[in-house]
């Protein structure tokens, strides 16, 4: 499970698709994430 920004969707299922073109995938919108382990896009 991956979760990204609505921004980053269309790079997620080029990658996707150029590793596995067959790969099973779901797309869901999301309105809060909890957990530990997240960052900030650039504070990696």
């Amino acid at each position: 499970m991956v979760v990204v920004s609505q921004t980053e969707v269309t790079r997620l299922k080029e990658l996707v698709r150029g590793i596995d073109p067959g790969a099973f995938v779901i797309l869901s919108d999301t309105n809060e994430v909890l957990g530990e382990g997240f960052k900030l896009p650039g504070t990696v």
